[in-house]
Formats: structure tokens, C-alpha cells, sequence
């Protein structure tokens, strides 16, 4: 999802900056220890998808009002 979410700002000409790049990481970070076989938390799950769907409702927003 966080390489969607980035494709997508790339594709609107929207640059990421330190916290919204952080987001990507984290949530990155979670997918892999889950590939790895790790367990995580039902709250530590919700918390990265929150967080990067956060930055995806902010991507839309900012392109709804730059037209």
C-alpha cells in the first residue's frame, strides 16, 4: 500500500517530505515482520493503515483543491 500511496504522489508531481516518507517506512517496516513470520498487534496494524491512509486522504485533498 505505502507503494501505491507513493506512486501515486509521484504520478501527481507531489513530493514527500520527512513525516509523510516516515509513514511509507513504517509502514513498510510492519509488512516485512509480517512476511518474516513475526506476529504484531492488532493495534500496531491499524495504527501503519491509519497513518498511511491518512496520507493518501491528504494526497487526494490537495489534488481536489489544486483543480
Amino acid at each position: 500500500s505505502a507503494d501505491y500511496v507513493e506512486r501515486g504522489a509521484h504520478w501527481v508531481g507531489h513530493k514527500f517530505e520527512a513525516g509523510e516518507a516516515a509513514v511509507g517506512r513504517g509502514a513498510r517496516a510492519l509488512g516485512h515482520k509480517l512476511e518474516g513470520g513475526a506476529n504484531a498487534s492488532s493495534g500496531e496494524v491499524n495504527k501503519q493503515a491509519d497513518a498511511l491512509g491518512n496520507e493518501a486522504d491528504k494526497l487526494g485533498s490537495s489534488q481536489t483543491t489544486a483543480n
